[in-house]
């Protein structure tokens, strides 16, 4: 009998893992075990990148208007913010939208129940498309007429 023929080499096979039958279950668990392992880590690796790409998505600047501005000029500072380089979009907030926000935030608390709309400011939530040039995104925000501050 040749030692490459394959049908031998099964039948040697077969025949030794029968006859060292522990060693062949602790080989079959180690394999197991790794893949697991293995198995685990990219799982997690590859969550913990579409976390941080989801993360990067929402990252969001509040732009408060100056409160001395009518309604159509705090709404026209929106034009010039999505002319900047890092802004994927600029997202208008009335002070009566803003108000609805904040009653809902701290509903059933006494202490904020006297807040009128004309206590806060028109803001814009601005999304950036890197986060990376947050900082010089926020010092273009800055820059522009009638922001109050960011």
């Amino acid at each position: 009998m040749r030692l490459n023929n394959i049908g031998y080499l099964l039948k040697e096979g077969l025949r030794h893992i029968f006859t060292h039958g522990f060693m062949s279950f602790a080989a079959v668990c180690v394999t197991v075990a790794c893949l697991v392992i293995v198995g685990s880590f990219s799982i997690l690796a590859y969550n913990l990148d579409i976390m941080v790409e989801d993360l990067n998505q929402t990252s969001e600047i509040l732009v408060y208007v100056d409160s001395e501005l009518s309604d159509a000029e705090a709404r026209s500072i929106g034009t010039k913010i999505n002319m900047l380089d890092n802004v994927l979009q600029a997202t208008f907030v009335s002070r009566e939208e803003a108000l609805q926000n904040f009653i809902a935030d701290h509903e059933g608390d006494s202490a904020f129940s006297g807040v009128q709309a004309e206590d806060l400011r028109h803001r814009f939530v601005v999304t950036l498309e890197d986060n990376a040039l947050m900082e010089e995104t926020d010092l273009q925000l800055r820059s522009i007429p009638g922001v109050a501050k960011t």
